[in-house]
């Protein structure tokens, strides 16, 4: 089991590039919230090829500080991406406290930034399935871009929150590390759930065949015209 789990995890860092690339295709042309959507694929995918190396890699080093890149950069670019969605720029001004809590940690504690902080995880995973809620509901009157992904996201973030908490809890109660690992692996394969989903929403609505279908409706039209 352990050896298959293991296929998984580097089955998912490979379609974390792969999908990243496929949404990077025509990238020019996409609106805004595409393009940050993207810029967070990618940069997931780098941080996940990065700690890939350090850890399991060439280096077999210590690779926990790729988290802090992970959790905080994935807040940034989805704050953003929700902010464009909703066209409510205030969700800008939680960026604010929590990169202030982030590096007020590392400065008061140097060496935080080689230990998971939960705590961050927690709140930013709190706040994205709070963006999402809101455009899904949003969504539900005006049909928007991204409904997929969106719940995707609240799906996904809202269960590693509760196995994140759930691990905080299980460590405290003096529970077998095993029971962890079970959690960790549930999340893995969350994950792949969550990239499977962003991969239908890009061959539903953004793939280049929607752009062949289009042009040819255009072309279409021309020569109905003459």
């Amino acid at each position: 089991m352990d050896e298959f789990l293991k296929s998984v995890g580097e089955f998912v860092i490979y379609l974390a590039v792969m999908t990243g690339l496929l949404y990077a295709i025509g990238l020019k042309n996409k609106k805004t919230a595409y393009k940050i959507f993207t810029f967070y694929l990618i940069l997931i995918a780098l941080i996940q090829l990065g700690s890939f190396y350090v850890g399991r890699g060439y280096l077999s080093k210590p690779n926990i500080f790729y988290s802090h890149f992970y959790y905080l950069g994935q807040f940034i670019l989805l704050t953003a991406f929700f902010a464009t969605l909703l066209n409510r720029k205030w969700l800008y001004w939680f960026l604010v406290p929590i990169l202030a809590y982030a590096a007020f940690g590392f400065i008061n504690d140097p060496g935080s930034f080689y230990r998971y902080n939960t705590v961050g995880m927690t709140l930013t995973h709190g706040l994205l399935v709070v963006y999402s809620v809101l455009y899904l509901y949003k969504s539900i009157s005006d049909n928007g871009d991204f409904i997929i992904v969106s719940s995707g996201i609240f799906l996904y973030l809202l269960s590693s929150t509760l196995i994140f908490a759930s691990q905080n809890v299980l460590t405290d109660l003096g529970v077998s590390r095993e029971v962890n690992d079970i959690l960790i692996k549930v999340n893995l394969i969350l994950y792949l759930i969550f990239l499977i989903l962003i991969n239908i929403e890009w061959i539903k609505n953004y793939s280049l065949l929607d752009d062949i279908k289009l042009f040819q409706k255009l072309f279409n039209n021309g020569d109905n015209r003459r």
